[in-house]
């Protein structure tokens, strides 16, 4: 049972670094788009945003292992 617990918790953080790292590479990518003018400053804060919500995920998945 407490190995499942870990086990769990353990894919739930990898899930949460992957898809922080997804947001980053769309963070860069609209970055890149905006200095080529190929995109506008609503993408990039739109990415900012969905970064933030990644991190915010990220944090919780953490604060929720340091409980076992």
């Amino acid at each position: 049972m407490v190995e499942e617990n870990w086990k769990e918790l353990i894919e739930n953080l990898r899930v949460e670094v992957e898809s922080l790292k997804g947001e980053v590479s769309n963070l860069r990518y609209a970055i890149n788009q905006l200095y080529s003018g190929d995109c506008g400053l609503r993408y990039l804060v739109q990415s900012v945003d969905y970064l933030r919500r990644a991190i915010e995920n990220l944090t919780n998945a953490i604060k929720t292992s340091k409980k076992y």
